[in-house]
């Protein structure tokens, strides 16, 4: 008879604690069975080499992770050409602009 093994998948979830999205999907993922990393992104922030592999790993552009609507973000960059420096300039100087959470298995 074949023993029955239960893994626990680990998922790391990059969240804002200041905001209620955040504070939500940390409590919904904290109830699951997975191991989780969370991570305050207000607190440590991933390198921009693991940002730019973040949102590879979500196909996604480095400026997708932005919310472009943020009131902060309007008034200094609206109408602003950035590269991709800049958006990780941004993301470092700028936690609260990051579109959170982000959860990667």
């Amino acid at each position: 008879m074949k023993k029955s093994r239960k893994c626990r998948t680990q998922i790391t979830i990059y969240y804002n604690p200041k905001t209620s999205g955040g504070r939500k999907a940390l409590a919904y993922a904290q109830q699951t069975y997975h191991s989780i990393l969370a991570l305050d992104i207000t607190k440590i922030s991933p390198t921009p080499t693991q940002w730019l592999k973040i949102a590879g790993k979500l196909k996604l552009e480095i400026q997708d992770l932005v919310r472009k609507d943020h009131p902060w973000f309007i008034k200094k960059f609206e109408k602003s050409n950035l590269g991709k420096e800049d958006w990780l300039k941004i993301m470092k100087q700028n936690p609260e602009v990051i579109i959170q959470p982000i959860v990667i298995k």
